[in-house]
């Protein structure tokens, strides 16, 4: 069965890969806007899955999280747990197509990581912290479309 929230994301992200022409099979969606000139190791990778194809749950995983007490309480206070690795951390989140409120609270959380002033762990964090919370801004945005059009859709039926 098709997944219509996985479909809208693959299609608003041009997921292009020919090698994944089965969208009932559950990929991970590159949300993060991330252009070819973008190379550097501590570039924060987003990605989110649909595994369910008839609900509206969505995991979103962030690579390199710049994290801060706030975006860490923020993503624990969802159910979202994170783990340290050698090259940084990864924070899993589960969502639904509801949480447009959270995804924008930590899109703020990660923009104010940075700032006239701030001091951060890496200096990479200049570009990477903006950059990141302008993509969750977007991912957030793309669910209110979703939201909005299926909504539309059954107003038609």
């Amino acid at each position: 069965m098709m997944s219509p929230l996985r479909d809208y994301l693959l299609d608003t992200y041009e997921f292009a890969d020919a090698r994944r022409s089965n969208r009932a099979v559950d990929v991970c969606i590159g949300i993060d806007d991330r252009g070819g000139q973008d190379v550097v190791s501590s570039f924060c990778t987003m990605t989110v899955q649909v595994p369910d194809s008839s609900g509206d749950t969505l995991i979103l995983s962030i690579q390199h999280i710049p994290l801060t007490e706030r975006s860490r309480s923020l993503i624990e206070g969802q159910g979202g747990n994170i783990r340290e690795f050698p090259d940084g951390y990864r924070a899993e989140i589960t969502l639904s197509v509801k949480s447009v409120t959270f995804i924008r609270k930590l899109a703020r959380a990660i923009g104010q990581t940075t700032g006239r002033g701030k001091r951060y762990a890496d200096p990479n964090y200049k570009w990477i912290c903006p950059r990141t919370a302008a993509s969750l801004e977007r991912f957030a945005t793309v669910l209110m479309s979703y939201r909005a059009e299926r909504s539309s859709n059954r107003m038609l039926r």
